[in-house]
């Protein structure tokens, strides 16, 4: 039982640690690149609750294996945890095909007044 929940928790661990990652990145690029304190502080914070997710999802995922008995009910928890910390992907994968970006990529709305202010 001690090897299945060392293993669910590497397991959970590999998979959360690329949006810990990404959620540091984002945060870095918006202190360090963004010049204007208005656009600033918005992106900081969805990259910050990118970031307290994937934690959150973390320490609840320990919390729960330690609670948990049976070998089964760890790895049922590690999967109901995987597509929790996976539904963010799944939104933004859905919005791949939104009309607003494609109307970006046809030039057809632009942010000239935006790319302004940003340097």
């Amino acid at each position: 039982m001690i090897i299945t929940r060392l293993a669910c928790a590497i397991i959970l661990h590999l998979q959360i640690s690329g949006e810990v990652c990404q959620a540091i990145k984002l945060m870095m690029f918006t202190i360090y690149r963004t010049a204007s304190w208005n656009r600033r502080l918005p992106q900081f914070w969805i990259a910050f609750m990118q970031l307290s997710g994937a934690l959150f999802t973390e320490f609840l995922n320990i919390y729960l294996m330690c609670k948990q008995k049976e070998p089964g009910a760890i790895i049922m928890n590690l999967l109901a945890l995987t597509v929790i910390a996976e539904i963010d992907d799944f939104y933004a994968k859905s919005l791949a095909n939104h009309f607003g970006r494609k109307l970006v990529e046809d030039g057809l709305l632009r942010f000239s007044k935006l790319a302004k202010e940003d340097g």
